[in-house]
């Protein structure tokens, strides 16, 4: 704001000399000489603040650096433990059918709304072995962590775009969910309420309160990348539609496709 405010100033100054000069015209050359030191003024302004920029982004970037690393980290590590929810909720014959949109991509609202079947006592696909109410908690709660330092430690050399995303991110109901996982059970004993067996996020109004600012923060990541091209651990490209896994989906309905009709056969 600053910085628009001096070049207004300067603007305004040289159009007014130079509107004097052709009003007051025994006073041209006065005038002119004004003008032209406004218009000089303005030029090394633009070149000087120029430099400080060029010397703050040299100077700032090893810490934008390691924001934009922290930031893909927390990108990655939830794409991940999103993917393996929806691997552990998915049924090739139910949901086989999503994948016949070639546009689909993992961070969609339709996975979304399935993994709200999950079962919280079934078995999460980590070692060592644990249940997916206790997982869920263990990663929700890390991904906080890892958010609250990325803020803390770099806000001040982080784009307000960026800095919302994560924000956002982190404020979904699926944070709140995945916390209260464990106390699910003990809540509906105290209420005299049938145990519910499922995790019971989903939606299409908790979904897009998730993926809207996810995929805004893969999208920004992927803005930013080029930036930091050839710096250590830098990724060529980032995969915000995470293809490979749609594919892998893909082989599930495939392969259950294959044993069906095996089944069938050995029945006739």
């Amino acid at each position: 704001m600053l910085r628009i405010a001096i070049y207004t100033g300067i603007v305004l100054v040289a159009i007014a000399t130079f509107a004097a000069a052709q009003y007051w015209t025994d006073q041209s050359d006065l005038w002119l000489n004004l003008f032209a030191e406004a218009l000089g003024v303005a030029f090394t302004v633009l070149i000087v603040e120029k430099l400080i920029r060029i010397d703050d982004l040299r100077r700032t970037k090893p810490a934008r650096y390691a924001a934009f690393m922290d930031a893909l980290l927390i990108f990655n590590r939830f794409c991940s433990l999103w993917y393996d929810i929806v691997r552990t909720t998915f049924d090739p014959e139910r949901h086989g059918k999503i994948l016949a949109n070639k546009d689909i991509k993992l961070l969609d609202n339709r996975f979304g709304e399935i993994i709200a079947i999950l079962r919280l006592e079934s078995d999460a696909p980590v070692s060592p072995k644990r249940t997916w109410k206790v997982h869920l908690k263990q990663q929700v709660e890390d991904l906080e962590q890892l958010i609250d330092r990325c803020l803390q430690r770099y806000a001040a050399f982080m784009e307000p775009e960026l800095i919302k995303a994560l924000q956002d991110f982190e404020r979904s109901s699926f944070f709140a969910y995945g916390k209260l996982a464990q106390t699910f059970g003990l809540v509906d004993e105290e209420l005299g309420l049938k145990p519910r067996p499922h995790f019971g996020w989903g939606g299409p109004a908790t979904v897009k309160d998730l993926l809207v600012p996810l995929d805004r923060l893969g999208r920004l990541l992927t803005d930013i990348r080029p930036k930091f091209a050839g710096m250590p651990d830098v990724p060529s490209t980032i995969d915000v539609e995470r293809l490979s896994h749609i594919e892998e989906l893909r082989k599930m309905v495939a392969d259950a496709s294959v044993d069906n009709n095996a089944n069938a056969v050995g029945n006739n």
